[in-house]
């Protein structure tokens, strides 16, 4: 780095002691209310990025893999190292695939191209997370700079760039870091209602509505939303701007896709909506007053089957709560679903309660205002959020990569909140200490949970058992023998020589997505012939990799699909958990499939 870049940084880390002057509440803080918060912001960023890539570049390779990466992380990984060595986009090698949200597969691809290996890509895409990870945060804190409100977007930021859970929402691998960065983008590029609405301002803002919806494109509704405001500020010529600018970013890509792989928008999605739209019809249908049968009767005839089904997801107002606003407000302060009360957890509570008793007086006699861009961010959340909770409830759980625009308003609305402690000479007597203790609680909890690690082989992870099968499977199969998976990212990953299918859906061709729908409905026991051993029995795949039973390996149907008369186990790997109870009564498991 050169000295002036240098000097640069350093003065600005100094300005940090300036905070605790800040809070102690001088009577005088005019040039102090300016410079602080966004000293402090610049401080946060550099060193909050600084213990990320000392994270992802310490920590062993292995470790990443089994505890850091979530398996749909390998869903882009495998398809863009494929791409960007020559093979296209594909998880196997061969078969077209578009189970990826575009923009970052891309990105992923044009990285893959300037590395030399796996391994390589994989820390490239996590330290690219990281990067953007950072960026959100100083993004957070210009959003509400720029609304008049540069207190509680450091307090924002310093939620955000403190938190290990959200770094592992957004440098996991997947496109959430690029979501959180495009959003917020796009929220600051808005006019304002006191500026002037030029077109090229307005086209910026459909570029940046284009770039956001290309990374992931259940974010439609935040495009759609900006190009209203466009036409309110700017008139015909204003949403003529942002049309325009959002079609020359989205088109070449809807086309392409369309050409290259049979449909302009990823197919992920396809097969979760099979039982998605049915377990949203019982949960309407379970409201007081709402007859079963007219909500049945609006739902097509596939999904009126399932709509009776017993082993059907479907939403329930526990799970919304639980997995909606207590999850979203947990995580964004640091500590996600928790079920274990720890000492940090507590000192953590009375920190917040000692911020928020002099956040209430410095709210006395204030009027509440609410940015524009904040209700736009509220509003793609709700949308965005209650789409997937009662669409998708079934993977809400674990796929934490969805939740980033909820995230965000959840993280801007703290530092809404907590703000008026700092803005009043009363109040700012109370918080110098608390304020002091949450950052150093922040900075505790990010050094202990991001110490770079070794590779721990007995932990209870999935992973850790497809690991040991993988291996396996790489000794014991001939190359180019394909192996099946519905859990196939890391396997896929790990594959050297046999070939892996992935079999839910996500990273296949679309000529195979017919067959995981029908799966769908087979399971739930419509269907006398089971789809998916008939398609397997077509294309010669003879092994199979998943989570099963270690009692029932031999003794029940692999994976509650494969009648045991069909398969004989060849491989096993350690004991674990499954993820929806405790106990390692599981194992990941190599079959073979036999003749009829």
């Amino acid at each position: 780095m050169p000295w002036g870049t240098t000097q640069c940084v350093l003065s600005r880390l100094s300005l940090v002691s300036g905070f605790g002057t800040f809070v102690s509440g001088p009577e005088t803080i005019g040039p102090v209310l300016r410079s602080t918060p966004r000293a402090l912001v610049v401080s946060l960023a550099v060193l909050s990025g600084l213990i990320q890539v000392g994270f992802f570049l310490a920590t062993d390779r292995a470790e990443l893999l089994t505890e850091w990466l979530p398996d749909d992380a390998f869903y882009y990984l495998l398809p863009s190292w494929n791409a960007g060595n020559g093979a296209g986009f594909s998880f196997d090698g061969t078969t077209p695939t578009y189970g990826f949200q575009p923009l970052w597969g891309v990105l992923l691809a044009a990285l893959s191209v300037l590395l030399p290996t796996k391994s390589a890509l994989l820390v490239g895409a996590l330290l690219v997370g990281a990067a953007l990870h950072v960026a959100t945060g100083v993004l957070l804190f210009r959003c509400l700079e720029r609304w008049g409100q540069p207190i509680p977007g450091a307090i924002a930021a310093a939620c955000w760039l403190l938190n290990p859970d959200l770094i592992r929402v957004q440098a996991s691998g997947m496109e959430s870091g690029l979501v959180g960065v495009l959003l917020l983008a796009l929220l600051l590029r808005l006019p304002t209602r006191d500026e002037e609405s030029d077109t090229a301002v307005l086209a910026w803002v459909g570029l940046l509505a284009g770039l956001l919806f290309l990374t992931r494109v259940s974010l439609l509704p935040a495009a759609l939303f900006s190009g209203f405001l466009a036409g309110q500020r700017g008139g015909r010529r204003g949403l003529a701007a942002f049309g325009l600018a959002f079609a020359l970013v989205t088109l070449p890509w809807l086309v392409w896709a369309t050409v290259s792989f049979g449909q302009p928008l990823p197919l992920s999605g396809d097969r979760k909506m099979v039982g998605g739209l049915a377990g949203l019809a019982r949960f309407i249908a379970a409201l007081p007053g709402v007859p079963d049968d007219t909500v049945r009767a609006l739902l097509p005839a596939r999904e009126q089957l399932l709509f009776g089904s017993k082993w059907l997801a479907w939403p329930s107002w526990d799970r919304l709560w639980a997995l909606g606003p207590r999850a979203t407000l947990g995580w964004s302060l640091g500590h996600w679903l928790p079920t274990k009360s720890t000492l940090l957890d507590g000192v953590r509570a009375l920190t917040l309660v000692a911020l928020i008793v002099p956040a209430v007086h410095g709210w006395r006699g204030r009027r509440l205002t609410i940015p524009p861009g904040f209700w736009l961010l509220a509003a793609v959340a709700l949308v965005h959020g209650g789409a997937h909770h009662l669409l998708l409830n079934g993977y809400v759980h674990y796929s934490y990569w969805y939740r980033v625009p909820e995230l965000l308003l959840a993280v801007m609305a703290v530092g809404m909140v907590v703000a008026p402690a700092f803005e009043t000479t009363i109040a700012r007597r109370w918080v110098a200490g608390p304020a002091l203790l949450a950052l150093a609680l922040g900075f505790a909890g990010l050094l202990a949970e991001l110490a770079p690690r070794g590779f721990d082989s007995t932990a209870d992870r999935f992973s850790i058992s497809v690991l040991s099968v993988a291996d396996g499977m790489n000794e014991e199969l001939r190359r180019g023998t394909r192996v099946g998976s519905w859990n196939a990212g890391l396997l896929g990953w790990l594959a050297d020589g046999p070939v892996v299918v992935n079999l839910d859906g996500l990273a296949n061709s679309r000529e195979f997505l017919p067959v995981a729908e029908a799966e769908v409905l087979y399971r739930h026991g419509h269907g006398a012939v089971n789809p998916t051993l008939k398609w397997l029995d077509e294309q010669g795949i003879h092994y199979l990799v998943d989570l099963h039973p270690i009692a029932g390996l031999g003794v029940t149907p692999f994976y509650d699909l494969i009648p045991v008369s069909r398969y004989t186990p060849e491989l096993r790997g350690p004991a674990i958990s499954h993820w929806s109870r405790p106990g390692r009564d599981h194992a990941a498991a190599m079959v073979r499939l036999t003749q009829p």
